[in-house]
């Protein structure tokens, strides 16, 4: 062809990325040309992401055919040559075709017949005779010497031309175009017909079906099978660049394309799908009231608050009967009410975060289990100050009343007030969206504004826990008629139980689960210290009412004493 080479590389790469060919070797005979060509053609295939497997500079004779031999049947797995061809070395081209023919390759890869190149041997001649015609010389000795003629020399130069020839040469630009595209075309049509006509017409009929591009039939010529969507592009260390592997895409990336050279991220409020070439929406969750955890806490909750009524309602009605005012009653009032609000509580937790209920939460969680845990305190230590005051001598008896009581819940629970106001006016909660934590959700949730101040409100409630439960054990052997000891005992080894299990719970989960546990964690505590406590009691005043008597407390208090 006659363009420049710089269109025509340019046309020769794209014809090589249409048909997907981008393994290739390239053939350049041993001329200035010849190297130009290799050296300028190897970067724009590089560019493109072609590789050449070899690119061969040599002399196309016989000398050299055993080495060209060698190197066909060494990159086998080329299919496809590319070869600088130049007037002065047009035999060169009827000597790769020998070469090739030689090797015997397949054409499709799938019949035993060798390759065929039935109209390469009319090109030559075509662009031979056309050389004679024009510049009156040949490159071999003609048989019969013919007056006129002369040995064509290599560096003739159109200049030497009379003008006409040249505009003569220049016109046929087009023809010599299109009789380079026919050839291609005639190559195609060989290699498309190779097989049999009855694979052929399966062949029709499957492309009708699959809707298959033609040239989808033709030689395969890449290194590597191309990476699919949602895989990309992995160069492999000392190999060509198209000599590559597929690595799928990382979570949250995709990839749209064939050998994609990276994968892009999806937006963050969408994630990718299993065949990583999509990134669809995430679904918007929290812990709802509606869904099935939501449904079983609630109705948790329901059942424990409409307990502490019933079990408050008792003691009220029972207010004056030995066992409820043996037991500090109006310490007994303070916890189920304490109790009762815990419960309500929960339901700040369940639901779609808001600014209100983020901010109270946390606030009023602490706030009202500092004072039932004091509460517990309050009554361990009550017991305790009771069974001093029966010895003779003592002066434990003035310290016991209201006074004191209110004193212990009062001191204990105003540090978790000034706690938890300080992380409210410093570090207020904030409704957020939490778009990492799940891959397929955008979870609704609470901002704690502070996980150091969560912490610290946490620790403190668990030092109160600590010490009642320690008091509490050393006073479970004290003698004397519904000792609460024992019971506190107990009810404060399920509460410390429940939040040591709380944590690294809380920590190992994620979204709305997080929520989960801790609402959890609120009902079972709260629960062990009602069931633990008042349970035994409330027994005691509906079923066995002939122990809840003063007598009978009497009669107890001289069995043990």
């Amino acid at each position: 062809t006659i363009p420049k080479e710089g269109a025509q590389n340019l046309g020769i790469v794209k014809l090589l990325l249409y048909f997907r060919w981008t393994f290739i070797g390239l053939l350049a005979a041993d001329t200035d040309n010849g190297e130009r060509f290799i050296r300028t053609f190897n970067p724009v295939l590089a560019q493109n992401g072609i590789c050449a497997a070899f690119s061969q500079i040599t002399l196309l004779d016989i000398e050299n055919f055993r080495d060209l031999i060698s190197i066909f049947k060494m990159w086998h797995q080329i299919n496809v040559f590319v070869y600088y061809a130049e007037f002065t070395f047009i035999e060169g081209e009827v000597f790769v075709e020998i070469i090739l023919n030689f090797v015997k390759k397949p054409v499709l890869g799938k019949t035993n017949q060798g390759t065929k190149f039935e109209n390469f041997r009319d090109f030559y001649f075509l662009i031979k005779a056309f050389i004679i015609k024009i510049f009156h010389c040949a490159y071999g000795k003609p048989a019969l010497s013919v007056k006129g003629w002369t040995r064509c020399i290599e560096e003739k130069k159109m200049g030497t031309l009379p003008q006409e020839k040249i505009e003569k040469i220049f016109s046929l630009d087009s023809s010599l175009t299109s009789n380079a595209i026919q050839i291609v075309a005639h190559a195609l049509n060989v290699a498309c017909s190779s097989q049999s006509q009855k694979t052929m017409r399966k062949r029709k009929a499957k492309l009708e079906v699959e809707k298959i591009q033609p040239w989808q039939t033709l030689p395969y010529s890449q290194c590597v099978e191309a990476c699919q969507h949602g895989y990309f592009k992995v160069v492999q260390e000392g190999k060509p660049n198209c000599c590559y592997n597929c690595a799928p895409c990382a979570e949250g990336r995709i990839s749209t394309q064939e050998d994609a050279n990276y994968c892009i991220r999806c937006p963050e409020n969408q994630y990718q799908n299993k065949k990583r070439d999509q990134c669809i929406a995430k679904n918007v969750t929290f812990l709802s009231h509606q869904e099935n955890l939501g449904i079983i806490l609630t109705t948790f909750a329901l059942f424990l608050i409409l307990t502490t009524i019933f079990v408050l309602g008792i003691f009220i009605k029972f207010q004056e009967t030995p066992i409820v005012k043996a037991n500090n009653r109006d310490l007994s009032y303070i916890l189920l009410v304490s109790l009762l609000i815990c419960f309500l509580t929960s339901f700040l937790f369940i639901g779609q975060p808001r600014r209100t209920t983020c901010l109270l939460r946390q606030t009023v969680f602490n706030i009202i289990f500092s004072i039932a845990v004091s509460s517990v305190l309050a009554k361990t230590i009550m017991v305790v100050l009771a069974f001093l005051a029966t010895k003779p001598g003592n002066g434990m008896r003035k310290y016991l009343g209201k006074s004191l009581a209110n004193t212990i819940i009062i001191s204990c629970s105003i540090v978790q007030v000034v706690i938890c106001f300080t992380w409210l006016g410093v570090f207020p909660s904030f409704p957020d969206s939490d778009m990492y934590s799940q891959p397929r959700e955008i979870v609704l949730q609470c901002n704690e504004g502070s996980a150091a101040m969560f912490y610290i409100a946490l620790g403190y409630m668990g030092f109160l826990a600590a010490v009642c439960f320690t008091v509490a054990f050393l006073a479970r052997n004290l003698p004397g008629s519904f000792n609460e000891a024992k019971l506190i005992t107990f009810s404060m080894l399920v509460f410390c139980s429940v939040w040591l299990s709380f944590l690294p719970t809380y920590l190992s989960t994620k979204g709305k689960y997080m929520v989960a546990v801790q609402v959890f964690s609120i009902l079972a505590s709260s629960a062990g210290l009602l069931g633990c406590i008042f349970i035994p009691k409330c027994y005691i005043i509906v079923l066995r009412p002939d122990l809840n008597t003063k007598q009978q407390l009497m009669l107890k208090n001289e069995v043990e004493n």
